[in-house]
């Protein structure tokens, strides 16, 4: 799982607010065979091969998603 804090200002009351990130769900093997040796990746790369981010209430579906196998839904984060 990816994460990253939307582009505002940090404080400790939007920290913690779920719905002040980003989610990537990507597996391992997915990642691997996309990215191979590859050590670091941004978000355009998060976005353009492993689809939008998702919102906080989608990562248990996109966590189940990817120990189906199956390829992640691309959902916007929300508000």
């Amino acid at each position: 799982v990816f994460c990253l804090h939307k582009r505002e200002e940090a404080n400790n009351e939007n920290v913690r607010d779920p719905a002040s990130w980003e989610f990537w769900v990507v597996s391992k093997q997915r990642l691997n065979d996309e990215l191979s040796t590859q050590k670091t990746v941004g978000v355009a790369t998060l976005n353009g091969r492993f689809g939008e981010a998702i919102a906080w209430s989608e990562i248990n579906d996109a966590l189940d998603r990817c120990i189906d196998g199956s390829q992640q839904v691309s959902l916007q984060a929300e508000p």
